[in-house]
């Protein structure tokens, strides 16, 4: 349901993570895994979206999507090694974004499970 906040979220979370496809290039020596750890993230990212009346289920593929953007992060720090260690790319800016809206999805699928549990409380 796009209506949501927090549909707006992965959704802009899922584009970060096909920005960062393209612009990483060929820099990165493992781009097979690259490409499994953005697709499973973008793939983790829809399933939270369109799973909009299980909120507790749209938590656990936001989690999983967040270990899946850690690992292309950790990934892109690690084929960077030969670079600067202060330097900070686009890329990793891309994903430290893509990263950002995914804990701010979470934190509203957390507050709409909270607003839930208390109306149901009222009854």
């Amino acid at each position: 349901m796009i209506q949501r906040i927090q549909s707006l979220f992965w959704l802009i979370s899922i584009i970060l993570i096909a920005i960062f496809v393209f612009t990483s290039g060929s820099t990165i020596d493992f781009i097979l895994y690259v490409y499994l750890l953005a697709g499973a993230a973008c793939i983790f990212n829809l399933l939270a979206i369109f799973l909009f009346s299980h909120r507790r289920r749209q938590l656990i593929f936001s989690y999983f999507a967040m270990l899946a953007i850690l690992g292309l992060l950790a990934l892109k720090l690690w084929g960077n090694s030969s670079a600067p260690p202060i330097e900070i790319s686009v890329p990793i800016l891309i994903l430290i974004g893509s990263i950002i809206f995914n804990i701010l999805a979470s934190y509203f699928t957390r507050k709409d499970i909270k607003l839930v549990e208390e109306s149901s409380r009222l009854r």
